[in-house]
């Protein structure tokens, strides 16, 4: 996990935002569950696992990059957590999806980045997420 959260931040460096995003029409370069080519045989096997394996992997992988997070000088914001989560699940064979959310509170503007398993958030409470309008058709690459 420290290894991705590093990669993640070099990656980030320097680049907007918008040079990460991936919008629907995108998808064309992934195959049709979604999955990113080099990953396609894990896919296949992740499935295969039960629903109690998969929270497992993906309470272990949350808490990793968590922990990776608290120890590492830098950045520990929402895109580089929910980026570095998502790279380490896509590695583990799980289809995860980095989506991306603005509100507005009291007239100021907020955005916000987590990850998605099956349309579920991983790691964040609910409330928080539903807090936000998920920018459809757009998730972080």
């Amino acid at each position: 996990a420290t290894a991705t959260v590093l990669a993640v931040r070099r990656m980030l460096a320097g680049r907007a935002v918008g040079d990460l995003v991936e919008r629907s029409d995108d998808r064309a370069l992934l195959d049709p569950a979604g999955a990113l080519p080099a990953a396609h045989g894990r896919q296949h096997a992740a499935r295969d696992r039960g629903p109690v394996e998969l929270r497992a992997i993906i309470g272990r992988w949350r808490a990793a990059v968590d922990r990776a997070l608290a120890v590492l000088p830098g950045d520990r914001g929402c895109l580089v957590r929910a980026t570095a989560l998502r790279r380490r699940l896509h590695e583990a064979g799980l289809h995860a999806t980095v989506r991306v959310g603005v509100r507005r509170t009291a007239g100021a503007f907020d955005a916000h980045a987590w990850v998605e398993v099956d349309g579920e958030p991983v790691g964040e409470p609910l409330a928080h997420v539903a807090s936000f309008v998920p920018l459809d058709g757009v998730t972080l690459r």
